[in-house]
């Protein structure tokens, strides 16, 4: 990634490495702008950083904050390309994998946004986090955690628990909260494809076989990329709208850049745990925002009831403001569930709510340039949040020896 930057003229940092208090090894990824704003980007499911710069250099929403003026750090979520690492655990054992977007929400946000405001000395300023897609599900969780509900308080580790115990609190160390294609409630989810795999239980059933990664090995990830590269490359073809569809939500599938999703497929898909795409699984069939559910047992012993309790928005910090971005066609994010989220976070902490005419899911990501002007929108909202003037920095961080994938690509 540093070498593909490069090409652009813009410096990167990819040798910044963070330890979740349960162990697993993130790397983050940075486009330096020392002594700005500083905006954090975390990916939605199935990708990695690599996804923020899609359609490079006119096209990455990556690429356009640095070049206005922002110090641009990109998380990854464990068990993906740049963060399938452990100081305990091997990637090959099923307890690696035991893990949703609930444990995101608990240990790698905080871990990974408290890396940044100390690495750029930022406590006083705070960030701007923007997440897409399951990059907006950890952080509606992490906000409204339902601690009372949750047994094992010595090991969690909120964004409250954390920061307010450490330097700031979680209200101080994020100024806003920008949602692309929110995702909470997915009850009213009109993916036809998505929800017969959810009403035949796949994710739960592949997750009862012992199956614990998807794609289930490096091996298949290499395929599954060839076959959509085959099959999607350069132009729509059917199989390639069902799969936009089924994975991206776009339900008209409209505006998106056929050239920007050729060059995308090189990374996508990304590894992920059986166990969190299941949670999304739970979230259709039981209409609700929830923690994971592991069966009336393990509900017990993870949670202290039978049920898995719901998170609650309704305590969401009134001083972290939140920025909605919807697609008009965006099947995962439908109109009713977004205006759900709205409804329960408390009255005023939605500072802007915006349905964008022929975007779906995806969209943000990988669309043409007739939908650059959602760009321009958000720079300007981020502009009334961010300071100024920064702050200096440390100095660089080094890997943790236990940091280096086998198999990962020597030009990251």
């Amino acid at each position: 990634m540093a070498f593909f930057l490069a090409s652009f003229g813009l410096p990167s940092e990819t040798d910044h490495f963070v330890t979740t208090r349960d162990g697993c090894i993130l790397r983050l990824i940075r486009i330096s702008n020392p002594g700005r704003p500083v905006v954090f980007l975390q990916h939605p499911l199935l990708a990695s950083s690599w996804i923020w710069l899609t359609g490079a250099p006119l096209m990455s929403s990556a690429i356009a904050l640095h070049q206005a003026g922002y110090d641009v750090w990109m998380g990854n979520s464990r068990g993906s390309l740049f963060s399938a690492n452990h100081t305990s655990m091997s990637v090959d054992s099923e307890d690696f994998w035991s893990y949703t977007w609930q444990h995101m929400a608990m240990y790698d946000i905080p871990a990974s946004i408290q890396y940044v405001l100390t690495h750029t000395r930022s406590h006083a300023d705070g960030l701007i986090y923007v997440g897409h897609s399951q990059g907006t599900t950890q952080f509606f969780a992490s906000q409204s955690m339902p601690l009372d509900k949750w047994r094992h308080d010595s090991e969690h580790h909120s964004l409250q628990g954390v920061w307010t115990a450490g330097d700031v609190p979680a209200n101080k160390a994020v100024k806003l909260f920008v949602a692309l294609a929110p995702i909470a409630y997915i009850n009213h989810m009109s993916s036809r494809a998505f929800a017969l795999l959810s009403r035949l239980g796949i994710a739960g059933a592949v997750e009862r076989l012992g199956i614990r990664q998807f794609p289930a090995a490096e091996a298949e990830v290499t395929l599954l990329r060839e076959v959509l590269k085959a099959f999607c490359g350069g132009s729509m073809t059917p199989f390639c709208v069902a799969v936009d569809q089924l994975v991206g939500g776009n339900g008209n599938n409209q505006h998106i850049n056929t050239t920007t999703m050729d060059w995308s497929l090189q990374w996508f898909p990304d590894t992920t745990s059986v166990m969190d795409m299941n949670h999304y699984e739970q979230l259709f069939l039981q209409k609700r925002f929830g923690l994971y559910d592991y069966g009336w047992f393990g509900n017990i012993q993870h949670y202290g009831t039978m049920t898995a309790p719901a998170f609650q928005l309704e305590q969401w910090p009134t001083d972290i403001p939140v920025a909605l971005f919807r697609g008009e066609y965006d099947e995962f994010a439908s109109a009713a569930d977004v205006d759900q989220i709205k409804q329960r976070l408390p009255p005023g902490t939605v500072v802007y709510d915006k349905t964008y005419t022929g975007f779906g899911h995806v969209t943000w990501l990988m669309g043409d340039e007739s939908t650059a002007y959602w760009l321009d929108d958000l720079r300007a909202l981020l502009h009334q949040y961010a300071d100024a003037a920064g702050q200096g920095e440390h100095p660089t961080a080094t890997a943790p020896a236990t940091a280096v994938r086998r198999g990962t690509p020597l030009w990251i």
